[in-house]
């Protein structure tokens, strides 16, 4: 069953979760939400300040590191001229594939026109030109996305594989600046993991941290919130008709609803970042074809 048939999911809970928040403030009316609508209010913009702050220092401090060593040992297990053998071995070109000729071809300092050096290599062996040489550079590219993706997502969050297949989807000159950058002589293994790491991981895993601390900061205050409109409900009162009163309690609805549809938002993007799409529902391709809720969620980095 395609999941991307369940879009209007994510548009029926906004339509019941603003309906619901405003018609609840508006039945209680504004001398009973006022407290709490300031506190949505508070919590909001203090969980998203704080968030954005802390966010990229607690990655330093407790992800950085060992993304880096689970991507050094990602480098050291990818094969990437056994990766191109395979690949080319499954085209059946009729010719036996040397590793070690590939591999060669791959160092500098001609690594940036590996293709074109292996297409070279592969045609001359076979007497004549196997495939056109968009044809040829596309099954070495997929093979490197697919591997070096898989090898990845192993050792890291899921995500991470998803990221780096995307990356390589969206720009095909990609391959040539990661292997000039793993195969350059100046280039540590740190470097290159940092190569990786920042192109590829860095920015899911402080989405994450941005938005674990954001629902904590948001949590706290609005308990904080929650516990002052309890002292406040019976001494609190603006003199004004009950018209007006649930009229106004309506309208701080609106406010309320708003913080609400912000934490849907963010526990979706969570979800879709922990389980890189995988959840039934929860992925991209779902999301983008709802009516409503696209808007909400292409928006939200705004507060990340």
């Amino acid at each position: 069953m395609d999941a991307i048939q369940f879009w209007w999911i994510f548009d029926a809970l906004v339509v019941l979760i603003a309906v619901w928040v405003i018609f609840s403030n508006g039945r209680r009316g504004v001398n009973k939400v006022l407290v709490l609508s300031i506190g949505y209010l508070i919590a909001t913009v203090a969980a998203s300040f704080g968030a954005t702050i802390a966010a990229p220092v607690m990655y330093e401090l407790y992800a950085r590191d060992s993304n880096l060593a689970a991507i050094q040992e990602v480098n050291k297990e990818f094969d990437t001229a056994k990766c191109f053998c395979e690949a080319l071995d499954e085209q059946h070109y009729g010719t036996e594939i040397e590793q070690g000729r590939i591999q060669a071809l791959l160092l500098p300092p001609n690594t940036d026109d590996f293709d074109q050096n292996i297409f070279a290599y592969i045609n001359e062996k076979c007497g004549g030109e196997v495939a056109t040489p968009m044809a040829f550079k596309k099954v070495l590219s997929d093979a490197f996305m697919k591997d070096y993706g898989k090898t990845l997502g192993e050792k890291l969050p899921y995500y991470a594989e998803v990221n780096f297949k995307d990356a390589m989807s969206k720009d095909p000159a990609l391959i040539h600046t990661m292997l000039t950058e793993f195969y350059s002589i100046a280039a540590t293994d740190k470097d290159k993991a940092e190569f990786v790491e920042d192109r590829f991981v860095k920015e899911s895993t402080v989405q994450i941290f941005t938005i674990f601390i954001y629902l904590v900061i948001f949590s706290v205050i609005m308990v904080i919130a929650a516990v002052i409109a309890k002292g406040v409900q019976y001494s609190l009162f603006i003199n004004i008709s009950a018209a007006k009163d649930h009229l106004y309690g309506a309208v701080l609805g609106l406010i309320e609803a708003a913080v609400m549809l912000i934490l849907l938002t963010f526990f979706v993007r969570l979800l879709v970042l922990l389980f890189g799409g995988r959840l039934l529902c929860f992925n991209e391709d779902t999301i983008y074809a709802s009516r409503i809720f696209k808007y909400l969620y292409e928006r939200i980095d705004l507060l990340l």
